[in-house]
């Protein structure tokens, strides 16, 4: 029994830890859709969020998998005696539902951003384009008008 209290606390330990590395992923795509609602995109700093996020979601992988083979290993003892392990069991659905709510918001910030982020790439093709076809304009205008002197040039003297 005192080795199933030790997996219990080490899955509430793991629930603990998880917990703070999802506010810390929420405080990153906060300051994520700060980066992409500004009118120039600061793409470096998006990019450093990005391998921040990176990182907390490897380790929130790694203590995920510890967690579920943890469980796996006392799965049965807490089924069996729910009872004895009430105020454990009450902790860790405490913190699997704050758990759940954070990356729900998580998801949505994120589908904003992703959001944000896409108007913002679309805007900057467009501007692309209008100067493509705008540089065409004006090569065309500069090859017309520059055959255009000198066929004028040979007209005048031609004249005189």
């Amino acid at each position: 029994m005192d080795n199933v209290m030790d997996y219990i606390k080490l899955l509430q330990d793991s629930l603990d830890k998880k917990l703070e590395l999802l506010q810390r992923m929420h405080v990153l795509v906060s300051e994520q859709s700060k980066i992409v609602s500004t009118p120039e995109l600061d793409m470096d700093k998006f990019d450093e969020t990005m391998d921040k996020k990176s990182e907390l979601i490897k380790s929130i992988t790694i203590i995920d998998d510890g967690f579920n083979g943890i469980y796996d290993r006392v799965r049965v003892e807490i089924k069996e005696n729910t009872e004895q392990y009430k105020s454990d069991i009450a902790y860790m659905k405490s913190h699997i539902s704050k758990i759940t709510g954070l990356s729900v918001e998580i998801q949505i910030m994120e589908q904003a951003n992703k959001a944000l982020l896409e108007n913002h790439f679309t805007n900057v093709k467009t501007k692309i384009r209008k100067f493509n076809k705008g540089s065409k304009q004006s090569l065309a205008y500069y090859k017309n008008a520059h055959s255009g002197i000198i066929e004028n040039s040979y007209i005048m003297d031609e004249k005189n």
